[in-house]
C-alpha cells in the first residue's frame, strides 16, 4: 500500500510527534518551550509540516526575529529519513 505524504501549515501540536518518537539526540528545548517563538513560527507563512499517513514527521521553515531578519529552523524525526 502506498504512502500518503502531506505538506501542512505547522502548528505547535505536530511538535510531540516529531520530538518525542525518542529519536532526538538533542533536545531543541528553547523552541518548544518559547511561547513566543512557537506563536510566530505558526503565524510564519514560511512554516511548514511534512505528514506521512497523517503522522508529522518533520516540520521546517523560517520566523522573523525582527524586520528584515529570519532564521531558519527545521526539526526531523527518524520516520523522516
Amino acid at each position: 500500500m502506498a504512502l500518503e505524504y502531506k505538506v501542512v501549515r505547522f502548528q505547535r501540536e505536530h511538535l510531540p510527534f516529531i520530538l518525542l518518537d525518542g529519536t532526538m539526540e538533542v533536545s531543541p528545548q528553547s523552541f518548544y518551550e518559547d511561547e513566543a517563538l512557537l506563536a510566530e513560527a505558526e503565524r510564519s507563512v514560511n512554516s511548514w509540516t511534512a505528514l506521512v499517513d497523517g503522522t508529522p514527521v518533520a516540520a521546517g521553515g523560517t520566523v522573523q526575529l525582527w524586520p528584515g531578519r529570519h532564521v531558519a529552523w527545521a526539526l526531523f524525526s527518524k520516520a523522516a529519513r
